[in-house]
């Protein structure tokens, strides 16, 4: 977790912590490899830094001309490839291990890109941004891939997309954002399944699937916690 200006590893068995790196400066987004040996960390002057989790020492780091901070960062499930969300408005690919990039993705419609998910097959690259889209990439070509899902209140005020998370089949895409809103919409056709819409009205900064997709959490800007079964309704 991030703590201010440090990057914190806890042990969850003992609570025993924190492990930190002096590494990494300001700390936006972290993510863990697949494997769990090694942590993704955006950190101000440095674009994207690649921590060895058991010694906290950096082994890589990546930059890209024009970058204006990383948002958000995702390992792509065989954890070959990292995707870095930017305020820019573009998502950055690298290639983990030889640290060269692996291509760049424009976002159509935004300057900001504030999440990205990898699917659960690591073939779509889904991409949320400050004006209410997710786009869906695809990642072998580079490409878009249809629908693009648009935020219903973004018709009527802005409502950026702040988290997004596949489901455990990849058939499911559940999105929060900054109205207080988190959607569930179906990856093939776009089409909305879902509306959890989180009681004290805060933005929507977290979602995650249970591991056999029958449960989605949702963290807001009140610190609350909300689980929902049906989609529609709060456990």
């Amino acid at each position: 977790m991030a703590d201010g200006d440090h990057l914190c590893l806890w042990n969850i068995a003992t609570n025993a912590g924190c492990r930190t790196s002096s590494a990494v400066a300001t700390v936006d987004a972290v993510a863990f490899s697949p494997d769990g040996k090694t942590i993704a960390v955006s950190s101000g002057v440095i674009h994207v830094v690649l921590l060895n989790v058991a010694a906290m020492k950096r082994t890589a780091s990546f930059a890209a001309p024009g970058s204006e901070g990383v948002r958000a960062l995702a390992f792509s499930p065989d954890g070959k490839t990292l995707a870095a969300g930017d305020l820019n408005g573009s998502v950055y690919l690298w290639n983990v291990a030889s640290g060269t990039p692996a291509g760049t993705l424009t976002d159509p419609a935004s300057t900001g890109v504030d999440a990205v998910a990898f699917s659960p097959d690591g073939k779509t690259l889904a991409a949320g941004d400050f004006n209410g889209h997710v786009f869906l990439w695809a990642v072998a070509t580079r490409k878009l891939s249809t629908p693009v899902i648009a935020d219903p209140n973004a018709t009527t005020h802005t409502a950026g997309v702040s988290s997004v998370a596949f489901s455990p089949d990849g058939t499911m895409l559940a999105v929060g954002d900054k109205s207080g809103t988190g959607y569930l919409w179906e990856v093939a056709t776009g089409n909305l399944i879902g509306t959890m819409t989180v009681p004290n009205g805060l933005g929507v900064n977290a979602v995650v699937f249970s591991p056999d997709g029958r449960t989605l959490a949702t963290g807001d800007e009140g610190g609350s916690l909300d689980l929902w079964r049906r989609f529609t309704e709060r456990t």
